[in-house]
C-alpha cells in the first residue's frame, strides 16, 4: 500500500515538474533569443566567418517562432510572456543591425544603400518602441497589446531580409522594401493598440 502510494505520489511530482517545464519554456526561448543576440555581436566582432553569424541568427529567429507556437498550443499566453517576447525580438533585431553597421564601417564596407535597407527593415521598431517604452512605465494593470499579423509578417521579412543584405544579394532591396511596408503597418497598429490599453484613447 505504501509502495503504491509512493509511486502516486512521485506521478504527481513528475507531472507538476513537466507542467512547470512546458509553462517557463517558451520564456527560457525567449532568454536564450537575448543570449544569441550576445553572442552574435561577440563572434562578430572577433571575427568569425558571417555564414556562422547568419547560422545563429536562423537558430534565433527559430527560437521566436516556436516560443509563440508553443504559447498558443498550450495556452500560455500572459503579460509577462509578451513583454519578454517583445523586448527579446528587440534586443536580437537592433543590437545585431547596429553591431553589423559598426562592423561594416570599421572594415570600411558600409555604403549608403545598406543603411537605407537596414533602417528600412528596422521601421517597425523606430516607429513602436517609444509607445513600448511608455507603456512599461505606465503602470494601468493592463497587458501590452497581442501581436498583429502584420508585426508576424514584418518579423517573417526580417528574417529573410537580413541574410540577403549581409549576403549582398540582390533580391535584399525587394525583401527590405516589403519588411518596411509591413513594418510600417504594424508599428501604427502597435501604437493605435498601445495607445488605447495605455491610456484609454480610441
Amino acid at each position: 500500500m505504501n509502495r503504491k502510494k509512493a509511486r502516486v505520489e512521485k506521478g504527481k511530482k513528475i507531472s507538476e515538474s513537466k507542467k512547470r517545464f512546458v509553462t517557463n519554456f517558451p520564456d527560457l526561448l525567449c532568454y536564450l533569443r537575448i543570449i544569441f543576440a550576445f553572442i552574435i555581436v561577440y563572434f562578430l566582432f572577433l571575427g568569425f566567418k558571417l555564414e556562422i553569424i547568419i547560422f545563429i541568427f536562423v537558430l534565433a529567429m527559430l527560437t521566436d517562432a516556436i516560443d509563440g507556437i508553443m504559447a498558443r498550443v498550450y495556452k500560455l499566453q500572459t503579460e509577462f510572456g509578451r513583454k519578454l517576447d517583445i523586448i527579446a525580438d528587440r534586443a536580437l533585431m537592433i543590437s545585431l543591425i547596429l553591431a553589423f553597421v559598426i562592423y561594416l564601417a570599421m572594415n570600411d564596407k558600409l555604403t549608403s544603400l545598406k543603411i537605407i535597407l537596414f533602417l528600412i527593415m528596422l521601421s517597425r521598431e523606430l516607429i513602436a518602441l517609444p509607445f513600448f517604452v511608455l507603456a512599461m512605465f505606465v503602470k494601468r494593470g493592463n497587458p501590452i497589446p497581442k501581436t498583429t499579423w502584420a508585426a508576424k509578417l514584418t518579423t517573417v521579412f526580417q528574417a529573410l531580409t537580413f541574410p540577403m543584405i549581409a549576403f549582398e544579394w540582390k533580391i535584399a532591396i525587394y525583401l527590405a522594401i516589403l519588411t518596411g511596408i509591413f513594418g510600417v503597418i504594424a508599428g501604427i497598429l502597435y501604437i493605435k493598440s498601445s495607445l488605447k490599453i495605455t491610456f484609454g484613447i480610441t
